[in-house]
């Protein structure tokens, strides 16, 4: 699986956790992302 397709998976289930959307910033998701892509 390559760096993109786990990154999309992640704002994917960011984006479906039980939050008001207002809750999920770019920067949370930008965090995530840095995460994956630099692991």
């Amino acid at each position: 699986m390559s760096n993109l397709e786990k990154a999309i998976l992640i704002i994917d289930e960011e984006l479906s956790k039980p939050v008001p959307k207002e809750d999920v910033t770019l920067e949370d998701v930008a965090d995530e992302l840095d995460e994956v892509l630099f692991d």
